[in-house]
């Protein structure tokens, strides 16, 4: 039995090679070379049963046998036709190819079964603590679950880039304040402006930072620069200190002034 159910049919060769044939030489070469491709191997005209597959009587076997055995290299009762040995060939290449690698993946995955039966058994010798505590191990489950819900949330976080338009907010600045009592707002406000600029010109993923806030608290804690030279050697400026910034949204200058509304900047006392 040939590999495929069905056979190769070359429409334009066929055509080319049989154009002489009658439609009963046509209707006798199929038969002949399905019957070929169905058993896999060479014909066996042995005492010319050959008549039969054809569906000839004797008569038309004997007239025609000529002309159908041009298709055909004749070695006594072996008929063998070489286009259809060729695929054949190629077919039964094919499913070997395709026998041997399902084998040997079925090998793959039975060897795989014996390491792991093989590597739970080993575990089971090794092991030594054969009174596990199970409310310790549900709890360590559970710890190591909410471990990894806190690392999965963190990881989820974005981190933003400074924008161009950040200013500092009087929370911040006050804090800032307190924090480097020494200074005052005339100094937070220009840290504030190095701050903005060192940031936004920082390229890449060191300019992107999960927490603004917590930046800004860090960059006034490692201050080091000597505010004294950057003023010209006065810690104040020539005015009374400012102590407050403008509670107009987004603003955080300086302010003197107190309204009705809350501390303002020069800028911002009528709103």
């Amino acid at each position: 039995m040939a590999a495929l159910p069905y056979m190769q049919l070359y429409v334009a060769d066929y055509l080319a090679d049989t154009a002489h044939l009658t439609v009963s030489q046509h209707g006798a070469y199929l038969l002949l070379i399905m019957n070929y491709w169905q058993t896999g191997k060479a014909l066996n005209n042995f005492n010319e049963r050959l008549t039969n597959v054809a569906r000839m009587s004797s008569e038309e076997w004997n007239e025609n046998k000529k002309t159908l055995q041009e298709f055909f290299v004749i070695d006594g009762d072996t008929w063998t036709h070489l286009r259809i040995e060729a695929d054949l060939f190629d077919v039964n290449s094919k499913a070997k190819k395709a026998s041997n690698a399902g084998k040997l993946s079925a090998e793959a995955r039975r060897l795989e079964k014996i390491n792991k039966r093989s590597t739970n058994v080993k575990r089971t010798f090794n092991h030594t603590d054969t009174d596990t505590d199970t409310d310790t191990d549900t709890d360590t489950k559970t710890s190591k679950s909410k471990s990894l819900s806190a690392q999965n949330a963190q990881t989820s976080k974005k981190g933003t880039r400074l924008t161009p338009e950040w200013v500092l907010s009087k929370t911040l600045g006050d804090w800032a304040l307190k924090e480097k009592p020494h200074l005052t707002a005339d100094n937070i406000r220009r840290m504030a402006e190095s701050f903005r600029d060192y940031w936004i010109a920082s390229p890449g993923a060191k300019g992107v930072k999960l927490d603004w806030e917590a930046t800004w608290r860090n960059w006034v804690r490692k201050d080091t620069t000597d505010w004294q030279k950057s003023t010209g050697g006065a810690i104040a400026p020539s005015v009374t200190p400012v102590k407050y910034f403008c509670e107009v949204e987004n603003c955080g200058k300086p302010a003197n002034v107190k309204t009705s509304k809350g501390h303002r900047c020069a800028g911002h006392i009528a709103k």
